[in-house]
Order: structure tokens, then sequence, then C-alpha cells
């Protein structure tokens, strides 16, 4: 299992230069204070991502968070508002929500057989399905964080995009 993870996680740092690895790697004398197996960094248009991913016993744990957070106390709302609606939209494993940190982050677990089995899927689950999705939020989470616009707004957008495969960005003062 661990073996068919790096795999995956090596061909998606070679195939996209805005990735970029930061591995925990033990060696002799040294104590990593990263308790997960790898640790990527995505940049995007608009945002940046973290990503970590933690090989387990029987499963991999993945979890991708927006850098820098952009939730606070005057957005939290609206920003729960949007992911929440997000969700309904997600065709992946996986689930976007705002921790008790302020992050929001989307957060997989992928069982061992499908990892085996499955591992062109099992790719698709951990970088691509959620990677579009981010990229797709991009500009409601810019805009909601700059106080532009409200979870209505940004479900508006979204869902014309999903609805029609493009907005108009005249309608949106983009």
């Amino acid at each position: 299992m661990k073996s068919a993870i790096e795999k995956l996680v090596r061909e998606k740092c070679k195939t996209n230069n805005s990735i970029k690895l930061h591995s925990s790697k033990k060696q002799e004398n040294v104590i990593s204070v990263i308790r997960d197996n790898y640790h990527l960094h995505f940049k995007l248009d608009y945002i940046s991502l973290q990503m970590s991913i933690r090989i387990e016993e029987k499963s991999v744990f993945c979890l991708i968070f927006l850098d820098p957070i952009l939730v606070n106390s005057q957005n939290k709302c609206d920003f729960i508002n949007f992911i929440n609606h997000i969700n309904w939209l997600t065709l992946g494993f996986g689930h976007f929500y705002v921790d008790t940190n302020n992050d929001i982050a989307y957060a997989i677990r992928i069982p061992e057989y499908l990892i085996q089995n499955c591992t062109d899927d099992v790719g698709k689950e951990l970088f691509e399905i959620p990677i579009n999705f981010y990229t797709d939020m991009q500009i409601p989470l810019s805009k909601i964080a700059s106080g532009d616009w409200n979870s209505e707004i940004a479900i508006k957008f979204m869902d014309e995009m999903y609805d029609k495969g493009y907005v108009c960005n005249d309608d949106y003062e983009l």
C-alpha cells in the first residue's frame, strides 16, 4: 500500500510543476515533527493549498486545506453555508468542512483494498477531484474572504458554473 501511494505522489509531483513535496523521511539522529508521510503544497491561480497524506494501518488519510486561513468571525457563517452547498455537489469520497482552526479542509480516507485494486481511481480521489473542486471554488472563496460576496452569491456562481459549464464574469463584476 505504501509503495502505491508513494508512486502516486511522485507521479503527481513530476507531472505538475505547481506541486511541491515535503517528505517526512526519517534520518538518523533527527526527530521529525511532521506526523504525515507526505506534505505537499499546491499553487493555484488565486489560492494556495496544503495537502497532508498519512498512511495508516488499513487506509490512507488525506487532508487538503487552504493556505493561508481565510475564515474569520465575520465570514465564518458564509463560508460554512457555501461549503455545505459544495458538499451537495461533490461526487468524490471526501467532504469539505470548516474546522475548529478556521481552515477550509477537504478530508478523505481511502481503504487499503481500493488502493491495491483501483490505483487510477485512488489517484483521482486523492488529487484530481479535490484539486478540481478547489480550482472551481477559487473565485468564490476569495470573494467571501474579501467581504465582496456572501454565501448566496458564491452559491449562485457555483450553481451557474456547474449548470452551464461557465459563468459570465460581467454578471459577477469580475
